[in-house]
């Protein structure tokens, strides 16, 4: 969407409640400001209030990397300095100050959009200026997506919260926190406003993102909302009865059926030739910018490039700066052989310091990184990974002790872990510091997990659906999808539910890893005491023989991170304030309450 300068003459709040609104300011006709209606009759403002709507995405990205280190599939380096966010939050626990570093203003920032956004909603059949034929339509729709992304934010972030479709600049204190099923009905209900509008490519609301119009809202994206929300829905977290399973199913299936027929989407499956990179490892270097051209996995994206070599790289890697997440041993125990086996099936200990092997599989303990899921060597350095997958080069990961990369629990400039981040990285980022590769907010593969989850605990792992659009597809035939795209054998037919879905989220970690999405699923599946506590990882050294290396796993200091207040972020204490006097009541998460200061 073109940008539209565009000074409207007024300065917007970003908190819930203002002192003045957007609202207040608009309906004033002093010098200097213009009414809302004033704004709807004119083609440019009216389109740079749209784009006003937009100006809060930066905040809405859930699935960010980052989110790695509060999860088990990384450990912060960021530890060793205290103040941060991972300090606390590994040695601590964290309180509503300290929270501040990782919420970043994101329930005011949300609140602000959904203003702007039912603003748009309610004023646009007043336009009167010039529009080509269903633009008008296809701007409202693309407000009643932006606002479903913003609810789906502080839903997954916060929980309950006060629900409202209008601006809220006199009435709030009637105001109350809204029960998770009317949340996501609201949510699906933008979304289903958004797709009945009349279909036009060209200026209404499209499948496609046109020329000009990089980061608009889809159709792509209302489906991908509305997957991701009635799946939370479902979830033991939020899960009030309001929906079923079986409700899901029909929501993740049509959204899912929607954007492999009409929406043209998906899966990459195009190697990187002159780097020697599977499917898997290219995507994710791959612009998500040419989705028109050649990225038909991605569904929405920022554009951005993620600075792994510098930021998250090794050493021996020139400017670098950090190592940071360092991929968890948890993590790498996920990554299956090459044949679809589990090589750890468990741990003998609370440290999971002493694995439990499957004997049953083509896994030597001695050369753990030999014959695994090529996503591992996508997403992981290990020791002596290649550093240069072409071949052209020798230079490998010297991740032993004495090595120039080896594991340093005092520096952050080496993993913590015995491991490093490669997903993201490329092999030419040594020579050039703009090779790195960019992450995504929503992509096909999670639609596919999504229906996934929703059908086998509808029903069973192998039960077939009508999705629609001539699509059948049961739980298992979902997840093999993905699968099969990164090399992986189907997995077993006729797994219960309980084995399936052991199996399903081990693979839905490790299709996901670096992405953000864990941080978000071990919450609604609420597992939190199971998984954060402990993450280890491994020590390499050198046989003396110089005839391979042994490897010595160690435990990390167990987190205190763990209980229940966890599972939503807390309110600012300014917000909370400002509720409190306007309305007396205490709108705090459980658990975060002012004298709440650890865990």
């Amino acid at each position: 969407m073109k940008i539209y300068k565009l000074v409207l003459g007024f300065m917007a709040g970003f908190a819930l409640f203002g002192t003045t609104s957007c609202n207040d300011m608009l309906d004033v006709d002093p010098d200097g400001h213009i009414t809302m209606k004033d704004v709807f009759v004119d083609r440019q403002r009216t389109m740079g209030y749209l784009n006003q709507c937009y100006t809060h995405r930066a905040y809405a990205f859930c699935m960010q990397p980052a989110l790695s280190a509060l999860t088990d599939e990384t450990y912060d380096a960021g530890v060793l300095n205290q103040g941060t966010a991972s300090y606390a939050w590994y040695s601590t626990g964290m309180d509503v100050d300290t929270y501040n570093g990782i919420d970043q203003g994101i329930w005011g920032q949300m609140f602000q959009g959904i203003r702007e956004t039912s603003n748009f909603i309610d004023y646009a059949p007043s336009f009167t200026g010039y529009q080509t034929e269903h633009e008008l339509e296809g701007w409202t729709a693309q407000a009643h997506v932006l606002r479903a992304w913003y609810y789906t934010v502080l839903l997954a972030n916060y929980g309950h919260f006060p629900l409202y479709t209008h601006n809220v600049s006199t009435d709030y204190w009637n105001l109350k926190k809204a029960a998770y099923g009317d949340i996501v009905k609201q949510i699906l209900a933008d979304c289903d406003s958004a797709l009945n509008t009349q279909y036009d490519e060209l200026t209404g609301f499209s499948w496609n993102i046109r020329s000009d119009e990089n980061g608009i809202m889809t159709r792509g994206v209302a489906e991908a909302i509305r997957s991701r929300a009635i799946l939370m829905a479902c979830s033991p977290l939020y899960n009030d009865g309001t929906y079923t399973w079986a409700d899901a199913v029909k929501v993740t299936g049509d959204a899912l059926a929607a954007c492999l027929t009409d929406g043209g989407y998906e899966l990459w499956n195009e190697r990187n030739e002159s780097q020697n990179l599977d499917a898997y490892a290219a995507y994710f270097l791959q612009n998500p910018i040419d989705r028109r051209e050649k990225d038909r996995e991605t569904i929405y994206a920022s554009g951005g490039r993620f600075s792994v070599w510098k930021n998250y790289g090794l050493p021996s890697t020139g400017s670098q700066t950090g190592a940071y997440l360092s991929p968890t041993q948890e993590l790498v125990d996920c990554y299956e052989t090459a044949d679809g086996d589990q090589p750890i099936l468990g741990y003998k200990d609370a440290e999971h310091t002493q694995p439990i092997y499957n004997t049953n599989c083509n896994y030597d303990p001695a050369q753990p990184y030999l014959n695994r899921d090529p996503r591992f060597y996508a997403s992981i350095y290990y020791n002596q990974a290649p550093r240069d997958r072409t071949g052209a080069g020798s230079k490998v990961a010297d991740i032993y002790a004495g090595g120039v990369d080896a594991t340093d629990t005092t520096s952050v400039r080496h993993t913590q872990t015995g491991y490093y981040l490669r997903k993201y990285n490329s092999d030419l980022s040594k020579l050039n510091s703009d090779a790195d590769g960019y992450y995504r907010e929503f992509r096909l593969a999670e639609l596919y997990y999504n229906f996934a989850e929703a059908a086998y605990q509808a029903g069973t792992p192998d039960q077939v659906y009508d999705l629609g659009y001539g699509i059948q597809m049961s739980a298992k035939q979902a997840v093999d999808i993905v699968r099969a795209r990164a090399g992986m054998p189907e997995l077993p037919s006729g797994l219960s539910k309980e084995e399936f879905e052991k199996r399903y989220r081990n693979d839905r970690m490790v299709e996901f890893a670096f992405e953000g999405m864990r941080f978000f699923d071990i919450r609604r599946w609420m597992i939190m005491p199971d998984v954060f506590g402990h993450v280890s990882g491994v020590m390499a050294e050198k046989k003396e023989d110089d005839s391979g290396y042994v490897y010595t796993r160690f435990a990390h200091k167990t987190r205190v991170a763990t209980d229940s207040k966890y599972y939503f972020a807390p309110l600012k204490r300014t917000e909370v304030n400002k509720i409190r006097n306007a309305t007396g009541a205490d709108w705090q998460n459980p658990g975060w309450g002012d004298s709440e200061a650890t865990n």
